[in-house]
């Protein structure tokens, strides 16, 4: 868009409004004494005098450093005209645009507009990277005294925090210039500034993934550590064929608590409890198979709750051989009829006495429908016959998804509360 042009040259007016021929003029720093220069063009490399005289007409050109002055305007014989304060040139804390940056890699100059004459603390500067940074950077605007451009915590740059043709951010604090933004992420001392870039990564014993969030872990070495950001989390990819290391403190491997062999396309994340203590996250295979399943001795043991089971697994689990189905027990009730106590149960909830020898088994989840097998063993109270014990099925209502109504009897045959019922129920 189109701007208003400045006045190239200052023109100054006595009382009566007559250009101040001969007049001076005096610049300080704002609100002091202490003289300031200014300059003659907009380069700021030639400083005017202290005390600039004006021409015939009352003109000079006066070109203002960032910061704020202090005018004083005498006339030719030395008498004041006026003073006046915070007079300003850029803010020191406007940005400035550097355009595409000069120099290297690591040692990168530019010039900004508009100019700057100095190093303004609380000034920001943008600019068009030349290149991937390989280390420590220092930045030189406009030909002024070199100076380190660090992470927010004041750390030196890693290698690949600057990257080629991104637009960088940066403000200097008085000493140095910090890299406010380039990638979102978290780096060295909380720095912002990380690139999400994939990034390849050859493995060796111990990774260092740096400012780096993504990484493509190319070779074959075993990996025994991650080295990296306290709190960052790293997005990672197996390129091939290598062994991540479980460690119980190092490298936590959360979904196996054991070591895994990669395969190319693999991805897990990488949290970093410390710089050099990891945790191993969120593994997924590249063919979308579990990471790992149980052996047939844990599935057995039924002791492992880290590791997915196979439906083989399933079947050795119940100590089941052959290919036959398995069919769950959706229920079972250890009950002293006597008492009309539950010893022990699952899936149920209580069990109604309805009088002698009469019980309705109350399930705690519903059963899909009625038509499931009960299977039943039942104790005499009475030791006196020696005869078998005989239960009968449904007494007066059939099975319900909620309830199953039975009776007892003993060999008479007569109605009898039992000391044990023993019911499973399949489905």
């Amino acid at each position: 868009m189109a701007k208003l042009t400045p006045n190239p040259r200052m023109q100054f007016f006595d009382a009566s409004g007559v250009p101040l021929s001969g007049g001076r003029i005096e610049t300080f720093a704002s609100g002091t004494s202490t003289p300031l220069a200014t300059y003659t063009d907009g380069t700021g490399t030639v400083a005017n005098p202290v005390v600039i005289t004006l021409d015939a007409r009352g003109e000079a050109s006066v070109w203002l450093a960032n910061a704020f002055y202090r005018l004083v305007v005498y006339d030719a014989a030395g008498a004041l005209i006026y003073s006046a304060d915070d007079i300003g040139g850029e803010s020191a804390a406007s940005e400035l645009w550097g355009g595409v940056a000069g120099g290297t890699a690591n040692a990168i100059t530019f010039t900004t507009v508009p100019r700057t004459n100095a190093h303004e603390t609380g000034q920001t500067v943008k600019f068009i990277a030349l290149a991937d940074n390989t280390g420590p950077v220092t930045i030189s605007p406009n030909g002024l005294p070199v100076k380190n451009m660090t992470t927010i915590g004041g750390a030196a740059l890693s290698a690949g925090a600057i990257k080629s043709g991104a637009i960088v951010y940066t403000t200097y604090d008085g000493t140095q210039y910090q890299l406010l933004s380039l990638y979102l992420g978290v780096g060295a001392n909380n720095a912002v500034g990380v690139s999400q870039a994939t990034t390849s990564t050859a493995t060796s014993s111990t990774v260092t993934l740096g400012t780096t969030l993504r990484h493509l872990l190319t070779g074959t070495t075993t990996i025994t550590a991650f080295a990296g950001t306290t709190g960052a989390t790293y997005k990672c990819r197996a390129d091939g064929a290598f062994i991540l290391t479980y460690h119980a403190t190092n490298l936590i491997i959360t979904q196996t608590l054991a070591n895994i062999t990669t395969v190319a396309g693999d991805t897990f994340d990488v949290y970093m409890i410390t710089d050099t203590t990891a945790r191993v996250t969120n593994y997924v295979r590249s063919s979308g198979a579990p990471v790992k399943f149980s052996t047939s001795a844990e599935n057995i043991a039924g002791t492992i709750a880290t590791q997915s089971v196979s439906p083989l697994g399933i079947r050795e689990a119940f100590n089941c051989t052959g290919t036959a189905p398995v069919y769950a027990c959706r229920a079972w009730l250890n009950y002293n009829g006597v008492a009309n106590t539950i010893t022990t149960s699952g899936n149920v909830t209580s069990v109604t006495d309805n009088g002698v020898g009469i019980y309705t088994v109350n399930f705690a989840t519903a059963l899909p429908d009625g038509n499931y097998c009960p299977v039943y063993c039942l104790r005499r109270n009475s030791a006196t016959n020696t005869g078998a014990v005989l239960g009968g099925a449904s007494y007066s209502s059939s099975p319900t998804t909620t309830a199953f109504q039975f009776y007892c009897s003993n060999l008479t045959p007569a109605a009898e509360d039992m000391l044990g019922v023993y019911l499973a129920f399949f489905r």
